[in-house]
């Protein structure tokens, strides 16, 4: 889940939302939101803060591939805020990009699932060797199997060509829940 986002009303603040693009941009900052230092005013702070940063876009590419944002001092991922900003309120769960694409924050691509369900979009990002998740080449058969609550793998049988290992795995992910991907899922209007 993470930590606590700021207020709606406080994001409102600070950027400006670009609800086509999935992308959030810095708004200029009033100089009663700086301090004077020894050195520089308040006004004088605001103004470099300003120029270097006012009207660009928020975020940049963490080590998991996500664009996190910093606001005052703590660091958001990007889809966290959006949902925030579409919803007014923290997500429950976990956001899950529907097309699997971390850079892709458009709120229409974004859902709060559990971690449940969102482990259950790993079989799309970790292919074998044959291509096809949970199938693979065995003793001259293919094998088929899925992951399920609580479990390493269910068996699904082993079969003589690969088209009929992959039809029994897209058969079992259908019936356990799994994400469609690529254009095929079908998701409620928010």
């Amino acid at each position: 889940m993470g930590r606590e986002l700021p207020s709606r009303e406080r994001l409102l603040e600070l950027f400006d939302y670009d609800r086509e693009k999935g992308r959030i941009y810095r708004k200029a900052r009033d100089s009663r939101e700086f301090r004077a230092t020894r050195h520089q005013t308040a006004e004088h702070r605001a103004s470099n803060w300003n120029s270097n940063w006012a009207g660009k876009e928020a975020g940049g590419l963490d080590d998991g591939g996500y664009i996190r944002v910093s606001v005052a001092g703590a660091r958001y991922r990007l889809h966290r805020i959006i949902w925030k900003l579409e919803h007014a309120r923290d997500p429950h769960y976990s956001i899950d990009h529907i097309d699997g694409d971390k850079l892709n924050n458009h709120y229409s691509n974004l859902r709060d699932v559990s971690a449940l369900e969102n482990s259950k979009n790993a079989h799309l990002r970790k292919h074998n060797k044959s291509g096809v998740s949970g199938v693979r080449f065995k003793q001259n058969r293919w094998m088929a199997q899925i992951g399920t609550t609580g479990s390493k793998g269910s068996y699904l049988g082993c079969f003589k060509t690969k088209e009929e290992a992959v039809q029994a795995r897209q058969a079992a992910e259908q019936r356990l829940g799994y994400s469609a991907r690529h254009g095929k899922h079908k998701r409620e209007e928010v």
